[in-house]
């Protein structure tokens, strides 16, 4: 139902983008969510900003979503990844 919801609202303004942002907990949902969202549509706008994100990704994973991942200042790392 979300994604239908945001897929409503980018057709009706197709010159803006999406940002999914969260902190914590929802950091790492916003990460995901973002990941899932930009894997069925790669031509959607989105950036995801995660503050104080979890390790919820691998990190090649991580390497291969960071053109779309804003996370907080000082933060070397785009996405928060997972230890190993």
């Amino acid at each position: 139902v979300l994604e239908d919801v945001i897929l409503a609202v980018t057709a009706c303004y197709p010159g803006h983008r999406l940002r999914i942002v969260g902190h914590s907990l929802g950091a790492g949902v916003a990460s995901i969510f973002a990941i899932m969202l930009k894997e069925k549509h790669p031509d959607l706008p989105i950036e995801c900003w995660a503050f104080g994100c979890p390790g919820v990704l691998s990190l090649n994973l991580a390497r291969k979503v960071e053109t779309y991942f804003n996370t907080d200042a000082g933060d070397t790392s785009s996405v928060g990844t997972g230890s190993g």
